[in-house]
């Protein structure tokens, strides 16, 4: 036509606009096709983005809730320290009453009544040694329960949901087919997805295109407690207690102030028959040999008293057993001051579709990745506990 047209251009007035139209027609096909590209591209990468953001906020709003727990349970954990001690340091006041008594009356009149004394005292100490086991018990299991149902679980609940809502969101499911493609997307959520650090869904389409969707999820492990912890180790308390409860029983027994309650019976004023001086020098021997042991239990009921004050701080890494988890389990924790953690959550998601066949050529598109990082800090705090962590998005498109 073209040469038809050249050749007889001064002659042949018919259809001349017909080879530009076909001309303009062709560029108008490709325009669109360029578009329809451009469109697709635009789409996957608001869906990559989409999907980012809703899995990193998905993350860290579970990790917020997560904190806010612990801090929760911290507060209960250093009620329950503050009644004990409580609790505890009226026992002390008893048996260091006791004992002060027994030994302000052991070479009295008054010595079977400090005798008395000393025994109440040993009992005492026998309910404290049960008293601040069944206390260390009782912080531990709180603790226990924080770092492993709370602390653990709840960051692989995080780092699940943030690889699921990557998935949710990624537009994945528009492009699966009813019937087989959507029951084993089904099935990846349902059964695969879990708290590794990455996963990749993949399938291909009618076309036999191959596709693929990536997630990463990091959120750093929350298992860095710092601790505040009793001045000493509770070996160390215990240790004290059982040396106060076994002086406050020589104290109390024969040859102390049960010997001495024995001879006051007979103690009598000097200037009467002989028999009394000897009884009253008998009950002065008897009480006197009592006193060391009774300044020495009220000495180690100080120290033992002195080592559950709150003083101690220690930092533990450790779930569960190792060298670090065995020496720290040996104090008694008063509360958690603080998780070493950056209260950060970043997402990562790449998005792959195979190419397209246009006829005039082959479309390719790009590989199409976003990420998201999400602040969950908010105004909370661990100690002293404010239940505020909230998440927001502090970056997205970085590298």
């Amino acid at each position: 036509m073209f040469t038809y047209f050249h050749d007889h251009k001064l002659k042949y007035n018919k259809g001349q606009v017909a080879p530009f139209f076909i001309v303009i027609m062709v560029a108008i096909v490709i325009m669109a096709l360029v578009t329809v590209n451009l469109s697709k591209v635009a789409l996957t990468k608001t869906e990559s983005a989409n999907s980012a953001d809703a899995g990193a906020l998905a993350a860290g709003s579970v990790m917020a809730n997560v904190f806010n727990s612990i801090a929760k349970y911290n507060a209960q954990m250093e009620f329950q320290f503050w009644s004990s001690f409580t609790a505890i340091s009226v026992s002390f006041t008893i048996a260091v009453g006791s004992l002060s008594f027994a030994l302000a009356t052991g070479c009295t009149s008054f010595a079977c009544a400090g005798a008395a004394a000393a025994n109440v005292a040993w009992y005492t100490i026998l309910a404290l040694g049960i008293a601040v086991t069944a206390f260390k018990v009782a912080q531990y299991l709180t603790y226990q329960t924080i770092r492993s149902k709370i602390a653990q679980k709840g960051w692989e609940g995080a780092v699940k949901a943030g690889h699921q809502f990557v998935f949710i969101n990624a537009g994945i499911g528009s492009k699966l087919k009813e019937g087989a493609q959507r029951d084993d997307f089904k099935n990846f959520m349902d059964n695969t997805v879990s708290h590794a650090p990455s996963y990749t869904y993949s399938w291909q389409d009618g076309q036999g295109r191959d596709h693929y969707v990536e997630s990463q999820v990091t959120i750093d492990p929350v298992n860095k407690f710092k601790l505040q912890t009793t001045l000493l180790p509770a070996v160390a308390i215990s240790a004290a207690l059982i040396l106060a409860g076994w002086l406050a029983g020589k104290g109390a027994n024969v040859p102390g102030l049960v010997l001495a309650c024995w001879w006051s019976t007979c103690c009598c004023p000097l200037g009467l028959p002989p028999q009394c001086a000897i009884c009253c020098a008998n009950q002065i021997v008897a009480c006197t040999t009592a006193m060391p042991f009774l300044i020495g239990a009220i000495a180690a009921l100080a120290t033992a008293w002195a080592g559950l004050t709150p003083t101690g701080s220690i930092i533990e890494e450790e779930e569960d057993g190792g060298i670090i988890g065995a020496a720290t389990s040996m104090w008694i924790y008063a509360w958690i001051d603080d998780i070493d953690h950056n209260r950060k959550v970043v997402v990562r998601t790449t998005q792959h579709h195979g190419g397209t066949d246009l006829g005039l050529w082959t479309a390719q598109y790009p590989d199409t990745f976003s990420s998201s990082r999400v602040d969950f800090k908010g105004n909370g705090e661990i100690h002293p506990p404010k239940l505020k962590h909230d998440a927001s998005i502090e970056a997205v498109d970085f590298p």
